[in-house]
């Protein structure tokens, strides 16, 4: 479970960096549709925020409740018991 926490957050930082470079780009770069690229930028920057916001809430979440602690619950859902 705290790998796909991790994985997420990796993800979410990865598009964080990938926006902010496209905004650096369009704002470097004279094009047409310098317009559309910064709304695509400034959106991917504030939902990669607030995922990265989202996923380190529940990460410590589920780690004050001791999901983390064993692999017993996932082993529990894989089995269905």
């Amino acid at each position: 479970m705290i790998f796909l926490a991790d994985i997420a957050f990796a993800l979410e930082l990865t598009a964080l960096v990938l926006g902010t470079a496209l905004l650096i780009f369009v704002n470097k770069e004279e094009c047409s549709c310098k317009q559309l690229g910064k709304i695509v930028a400034y959106f991917t920057i504030v939902a990669s925020i607030l995922a990265m916001l989202c996923t380190s809430y529940y990460s410590i979440r589920y780690w004050e409740e001791g999901v983390f602690d064993s692999t017993r619950v996932m082993m529990e859902k894989q089995v269905g018991n």
